[in-house]
C-alpha cells in the first residue's frame, strides 16, 4: 500500500516538474537540452535579459515589432559599443551549454537591426573551447541583397536614405566554411561565446547594429538568407480611426477618436513619434477638390462637399515641418439615395397591368414600412408585394400619373431615415401605339413574303418532277 502511494506521489512530482518546465519555456524562450526525434529545436544562446553576457555591450529597449499585438517584442536587444563610424567587435558569452548532433542540420538565427543604408562586412564566430570554432563573413554586398526591401505597402514609406530596420538573419551551419573545425567526435562543441565583427575599409559611417533573440534551431536552408516576411521597415505607422469611410455620405458628421486610441504606433527608425511630442506632431486633415480642412482628434467633422475626398493622417517633424509618416484614405462623398423606382419604361397603354419594383440602397442596415401610392387618375394599384418590394398597377385611361414609394430605414452614421421616391409615367390609348402597329405590319408582311417564297420553291420542284417523268 505504502509503495503504491509513494509511486503516485513520485508520478505527481514528475508531472509537476514537466509542467513547470513547459511554462518556463513559454515565458523565457524555448531552451531545450534533450530533444526527441522530429521535435523542433530552439536554444537561446543569448537571452534578451542575460546581462552577464554583455561585456562590450549594453541592453537596449528597442526590439522588433510584434505586428499581431501592435507592440515591440518583449525583452531587450543587445547594443554593442561602437567606434564613431559604427564599426565594432563584440564577443558575447552564451547562456547555455549545448549538445548538438553533428549529423543534424542546424542554423544560427537572430534579429539584427540595421540603422543605416550604409552596410559593412559582418563576421560571426561561434567559439567553443580551445581552437574549436567556426566563423562566416557576410559581405556588405551580400547584406545589401539580403536586405533589399520588398515592393509592398508596408515598406512604401521608407526612403532611399533610410536604414534597413529589423531583419531576421538565418545562417545554416552548413554555410560556415570551417564547420568541421567545430565538431568534436559526433557532436558540435559546446559553444561558449558568439562573436560579431562589423568592419569596413571605406570611410562611410553606419549606426550601431542591434541584436535580439540569438538562438540555434533546426534548419532546412541551403545558405544564409533574410526572408522577405522576416523584414521590417524603417518607418512604421498604423492608424485605426474605426471609421467606415465607404459609408460616409453628404452631410454626415463624424467624430475622430483620441490620438492615443487611434494611432497604434508611429516610428521613424528608433524614434517613437507617437510619444516624442517635442519633435513631432500627428494631425488629421480632410481634403477635396476645393480645400483641405483640419480634423481635430476627439472632434467632429461634417462632410459637406460632394466628390472625391481623402482623409490624411500625417506625422510631421517640428524642426522643418516635413512629413515623416502618412496614411491616406480616399473615397467618394455623394448624396445618399436610399429608395428609388426601378422602372426604365416610362410609357404604358390602357389595359396594361405592370409590376413596378422599388430599388433599395445596399448601404441600408434596416428597411421597413414600405408603402406605394399613385397620384393621378390614369392608373390604379391592383396589388402590392411588400416582401418582394413591388406593386402591380393597371392603366385605366390616357394621361399621366406619378408612382410614389415611402419607407423607413437605417444606415451606418444615420439611425433614422425617412425614405421616399417617385417617378412620373405616361398612359396612352392602345391605338396610339404606332410603333407596335408598325412592328405588327412588318411581321405580317414578312410572314406573307416567306410564304410566297415557299410556295414558289415548291412549284419549281413540282414542275421539275413532272419533266423527269
Amino acid at each position: 500500500m505504502e509503495h503504491k502511494i509513494a509511486s503516485k506521489i513520485l508520478a505527481i512530482f514528475v508531472l509537476s516538474i514537466m509542467l513547470f518546465g513547459a511554462l518556463c519555456s513559454l515565458c523565457f524562450g524555448v531552451k531545450n537540452y534533450a530533444f526527441a526525434d522530429g521535435e523542433p529545436l530552439s536554444i537561446a544562446l543569448v537571452s534578451p535579459s542575460y546581462a552577464e553576457a554583455l561585456s562590450g555591450a549594453s541592453l537596449y529597449g528597442f526590439t522588433p515589432m510584434d505586428f499581431e499585438n501592435d507592440a515591440r517584442m518583449a525583452g531587450q536587444s543587445v547594443k554593442p559599443n561602437t567606434e564613431t563610424n559604427g564599426t565594432f567587435s563584440l564577443a558575447l558569452s552564451t547562456e547555455n551549454s549545448q549538445a548538438l548532433d553533428a549529423s543534424q542540420n542546424y542554423e544560427l538565427g537572430m534579429w539584427v537591426y540595421f540603422p543605416s543604408a550604409n552596410l559593412f562586412n559582418l563576421t560571426i564566430t561561434l567559439a567553443g573551447t580551445g581552437e574549436k570554432n567556426m566563423n562566416i563573413t557576410i559581405t556588405s554586398e551580400e547584406l545589401a541583397v539580403f536586405l533589399r526591401k520588398p515592393a509592398t505597402k508596408l515598406f512604401s514609406q521608407d526612403t532611399e536614405n533610410d536604414g534597413f530596420g529589423w531583419a531576421y538573419l538565418e545562417i545554416p551551419f552548413n554555410a560556415f566554411p570551417n564547420k568541421t573545425n567545430a565538431i568534436d567526435g559526433d557532436n558540435f562543441v559546446a559553444f561558449s561565446s558568439i562573436g560579431f565583427t562589423y568592419a569596413t575599409s571605406s570611410e562611410n559611417a553606419s549606426g550601431a547594429l542591434l541584436f535580439y533573440n540569438i538562438c540555434i534551431k533546426n534548419s532546412t536552408l541551403a545558405g544564409a538568407t533574410i526572408k522577405d516576411e522576416n523584414k521590417q521597415p524603417y518607418r512604421l505607422f498604423k492608424v485605426e480611426p474605426n471609421i467606415d469611410f465607404g459609408a460616409i455620405f453628404l452631410g454626415d458628421t463624424l467624430s475622430l477618436p483620441q490620438k492615443t486610441t487611434m494611432v497604434k504606433y508611429a516610428y521613424v527608425g528608433e524614434s517613437n513619434v507617437l510619444e516624442d511630442t517635442t519633435n513631432y506632431t500627428i494631425s488629421a486633415k480632410v481634403g477635396n477638390s476645393s480645400e483641405i480642412k483640419p480634423w481635430e482628434f476627439n472632434g467632429n467633422f461634417t462632410f459637406d462637399t460632394e466628390g472625391a475626398t481623402h482623409v490624411d493622417f500625417v506625422a510631421t517633424a517640428k524642426a522643418d515641418n516635413s512629413i515623416v509618416l502618412f496614411d491616406i484614405t480616399q473615397f467618394q462623398v455623394y448624396e445618399f439615395v436610399g429608395l428609388f423606382i426601378n422602372q426604365n419604361i416610362k410609357t404604358f397603354y390602357v389595359g396594361q397591368r405592370v409590376a413596378i419594383y422599388a430599388g433599395v440602397n445596399a448601404k441600408l442596415t434596416s428597411f421597413d414600412n414600405l408603402h406605394f401610392e399613385i397620384e393621378g387618375e390614369s392608373a390604379k394599384i391592383v396589388s402590392t408585394n411588400i416582401a418582394e418590394k413591388y406593386v402591380v398597377i393597371e392603366i385605366v385611361k390616357a394621361g399621366s400619373f406619378k408612382l410614389k414609394a415611402t419607407a423607413a430605414g437605417e444606415r451606418k452614421y444615420d439611425a433614422s431615415l425617412a425614405l421616399s421616391a417617385s417617378k412620373t409615367f405616361e398612359a396612352k390609348e392602345l391605338g396610339d401605339n404606332k410603333t407596335g402597329v408598325r412592328i405588327a405590319l412588318f411581321v405580317a408582311l414578312g410572314l406573307l413574303a416567306a410564304a410566297g417564297v415557299g410556295f414558289g420553291i415548291k412549284a419549281i420542284v413540282d414542275a421539275n418532277k413532272y419533266k423527269v417523268r
